[in-house]
């Protein structure tokens, strides 16, 4: 850990002119930089943690939302790392924070109050000092609908900070079959289920089928197919 994090600040420091030169030109650096350098601690009791990148976790997430706070009987706090991501779950009335830097020292302001009843981290989010210190108290922690690419899985070989936090992961829920063969080299405790971006709730349409005149021909929607497949609908 304290070889990952001094590596992390050694790598801060070579980049600063390009962070420095991204806050004045980019929007998403320079959004609510102090929280991730200095950031707000937590008040709420007794929640659970939930970790997301960004917009497309969360909305795939708040398809299980309700889910999870009826399971743990808990309020839900979100975690995430994109200026969209914070943007579109405050807006829907959301508890929500930026996550700060992956610097271990950062963690103790973040939960100087209360440290969460347990995390949930999602996908590809593995940051070394935000699991280890969670798991350094004792709190559970879960990775969900996660994935590894053959390359991240090189990776991971490579650089033992972030095997080690796969291995600290209580659980880990893969999205598929091959993802699972990669992340059990690292954590024992995997299981499989659906991508949970297909968990979607199902919409009810009030259809008046008399409204309909009878004369109208039958209009088929074709979406998300390969260009093999326009030969299909060219016969169809």
């Amino acid at each position: 850990m304290f070889r990952y994090n001094l590596a992390f600040i050694m790598f801060l420091v070579i980049s600063l002119p390009y962070i420095l030169l991204k806050l004045v030109t980019k929007k998403r650096f320079r959004y609510h930089f102090w929280d991730r350098v200095w950031p707000k601690p937590i008040k709420m009791d007794d929640y659970v943690l939930v970790h997301l990148a960004s917009l497309g976790e969360a909305k795939a997430f708040l398809n299980i939302k309700d889910t999870v706070e009826d399971l743990f009987k808990k309020k839900i706090i979100f975690s995430v790392t994109s200026n969209i991501g914070y943007e579109y779950l405050h807006a829907q009335g959301f508890n929500v924070i930026l996550a700060p830097i992956d610097i271990y020292p950062l963690y103790h302001r973040l939960f100087f109050y209360q440290l969460p009843y347990l995390a949930i981290f999602f996908e590809t989010e593995i940051w070394p000092s935000y699991i280890g210190f969670l798991r350094q108290r004792n709190v559970n922690v879960f990775l969900i609908n996660a994935r590894m690419s053959e390359k991240s899985y090189k990776f991971y070989k490579a650089f033992k900070s972030f095997s080690h936090a796969i291995a600290q992961f209580n659980m880990i829920i893969a999205k598929s079959e091959i993802d699972k063969k990669r992340f059990i080299k690292f954590n024992p405790n995997v299981s499989v289920c659906e991508n949970i971006k297909y968990a979607l709730k199902r919409k009810e349409f009030n259809l008046d089928l008399k409204a309909l005149k009878s004369d109208r021909k039958n209009i088929f929607v074709f979406a998300s197919f390969h260009k093999q497949e326009l030969k299909f609908l060219h016969n169809a």
